[in-house]
């Protein structure tokens, strides 16, 4: 899923040509489609050429309304990559204190600085949290994500992505494995296209620990620079299915004071059986 401005509009290029632009998450390019007009070379016989362009929607031109699209599965780094959270206990986030953004990067209109991530598939800008605090477990009283039952004027999780938002359990990962599964953050890329991912490689589900090794989720969340998309690619999902909270999971956007939310289509929310598995 990939959460984006609207399309820009057209895009002049060296003064040739007007061109449709597409909005794209990572840097642009330009090519040129050999065989269109013959010889590719401009002169004065044949001065024009035809271009096609990638546009770069600039941090500037971001206005805070989203596109909720699909998109090729296609993460741009491995879901190892980066720093492998300390993250061993149910329902936390991360006790490093999250990340520092090195770009200018906005969400929902607002310039962020910081990135915090749970265990739980959340990842946020709420500048409240704490290293180590808990994080929630038993959502299913919020599901479909709507204004909660204990905050009837707004949406839970105020400031933060859902990606995918479900109740797992670092603490059932073997020690022998903990060294690749579990939750990763990353920074990458050069200017002025760089990128943070924050993974969830193989995290077990909560209530499956003598499951873990089939009971498990592979996703992550990236966040652009210039751009401010957010992608959220999932490999692998699992909902489990015990009595207690959380049998359901979510993907989407909320913002800063919990009044609105742009969700996936399909995934507020939803489970997946045993043998289903969801790339997206």
């Amino acid at each position: 899923m990939s959460f984006k401005q609207p399309k820009s509009p057209l895009l002049t290029l060296a003064m040739l040509l007007l061109l449709p632009a597409i909005g794209s998450a990572q840097c642009p390019n330009v090519k040129i489609v050999e065989g269109e007009h013959g010889d590719t070379i401009v002169t004065c016989a044949n001065p024009q050429i035809t271009l096609h362009a990638d546009a770069f929607i600039t941090t500037q031109h971001f206005n805070g309304n989203y596109l909720v699209e699909s998109i090729p599965y296609d993460p741009p780094e491995p879901f190892t990559a980066g720093i492998h959270l300390p993250l061993s206990i149910d329902d936390v986030w991360d006790s490093q204190g999250g990340l520092d953004i090195d770009f200018p990067f906005q969400f929902f209109g607002v310039t962020q600085t910081h990135v915090f991530m749970a265990a739980n598939g959340l990842v946020s800008f709420n500048s409240s949290i704490t290293a180590g605090q808990a994080s929630g477990y038993a959502w299913d009283t919020y599901y479909p994500i709507n204004p909660s039952p204990s905050n009837p004027s707004g949406f839970p999780w105020p400031n933060s992505i859902l990606g995918v938002a479900s109740d797992m359990d670092p603490a059932y990962i073997p020690a022998s494995e903990s060294n690749r599964r579990g939750v990763f953050k990353y920074s990458g890329g050069e200017v002025p296209c760089r990128h943070i991912t924050v993974s969830w490689n193989e995290v077990p589900v909560f209530g499956h620990s003598s499951e873990q090794a089939t009971y498990n989720c592979t996703h992550q969340v990236v966040l652009y620079e210039g751009t401010n998309v957010i992608e959220v690619h999932v490999k692998k999902h699992r909902s489990y299915g015990t009595a207690s909270g959380g049998t359901k999971s979510a993907i989407g956007i909320i913002n800063a004071d919990g009044t609105s939310a742009f969700m996936a289509p399909g995934r507020n929310p939803f489970q997946t059986p045993r043998s289903e598995e969801h790339t997206s």
